[in-house]
């Protein structure tokens, strides 16, 4: 958006102003903020900027229950992790560095396993943080 002569400006974001983004609930994190909260079927994000300031909104499609968001330590978190697949026992997913994960899970979890053993994780109000060392493939296993 422009700020023409304001010096501050607030809009609303919506996960379907993104092209392929479908209705539904998902969770937005705003690197600005360094927060997460959940959003239901396609409610805007309120967004206020000064001319000298920005935000990287990331959106996750909550699925099952579950969302992956992505490595809150780095700009582009969304793009922290790939191959994402739900699985008998929870999901499996392969992070590409290290730092804080941030998932949403409305289901307990049990443990989370890496090659080196389990990994140490929190939960409250369905966010997740686990706090990977190094690239490496993870299973979240469900209680």
């Amino acid at each position: 958006f422009s700020f023409d002569n304001d010096t501050e400006k607030t809009v609303n974001v919506y996960p379907t102003d993104i092209v392929g983004y479908t209705d539904g609930d998902y969770i937005c994190y705003s690197c600005k903020d360094c927060s997460a909260r959940a959003l239901k079927n396609n409610e805007p994000v309120s967004v206020t900027l000064k001319k000298t300031e920005f935000d990287l909104l990331t959106f996750a499609k909550i699925t099952d229950g579950f969302a992956a968001i992505g490595l809150t330590n780095k700009f582009n978190c969304g793009g922290t992790f790939d191959n994402l697949q739900k699985t008998d026992s929870g999901y499996s997913m392969h992070v590409k560095a290290s730092g804080e994960l941030l998932l949403y899970c409305n289901k307990n979890i049990k443990s989370v396993i890496s090659a080196d053993g389990k990994l140490p994780f929190s939960s409250e109000n369905g966010f997740v943080k686990i706090d990977i060392e190094k690239a490496c493939d993870i299973e979240i296993v469900l209680a």
